[in-house]
């Protein structure tokens, strides 16, 4: 398969063994329809989700901002509130910082925009959080991790249900 594996040994360290394969990248044809003319909201830590979600996103030319706290979620969510083209939906991922929760935005936000889609990206057990997520306004969920068809299918099937 014209791959490599590389073994690098230390005494009284560890082992450290790499296999690279290259496999061939094969860009999905997905329906997307549904999020044509869609833009969302990503409120998210800036990390290897975040980047990953951003990434599935672009490819499928969506459109999205990001805010990473509290406070620029609700400047940027006011901010386009106020605009001739709100947003159509927020992907919510883990935040918690000294203004409130993943879970006090989407109630803040709830209350200002009762029809908006909210959904929570995840890798938290559904089952044990769906009670406290649906009374702060979270209509769906997405479990971590996600591969870029099934993302893609979920929020297809969420914006058809408008």
């Amino acid at each position: 398969m014209n791959g490599t594996i590389q073994i690098a040994s230390k005494l009284n360290e560890g082992t450290s063994i790499t296999v690279r394969v290259p496999l061939p990248y094969e860009k999905l044809q997905i329906e997307t329809s549904c999020l044509e003319n869609k833009d969302f909201l990503i409120v998210m830590k800036e990390d290897e989700v975040c980047k990953t979600l951003q990434e599935y996103l672009k490819e499928f030319d969506i459109a999205y901002d990001v805010a990473t706290d509290f406070d620029s979620a609700v400047a940027a969510f006011t901010e386009k509130n106020l605009s001739a083209h709100p947003y159509d939906a927020i992907l919510f991922g883990s935040i918690q910082d000294s203004t409130g929760s993943s879970f006090d935005l989407a109630s803040y936000f709830r209350k200002s925009s009762a029809g908006i889609p909210m959904i929570l990206i995840s890798q938290d057990n559904w089952e044990q959080i769906e009670y406290k997520a649906n009374r702060n306004g979270i209509d769906y969920f997405i479990p971590l991790p996600f591969f870029r068809k099934s993302l893609i299918n979920s929020l297809n099937t969420i914006m058809g249900d408008d």
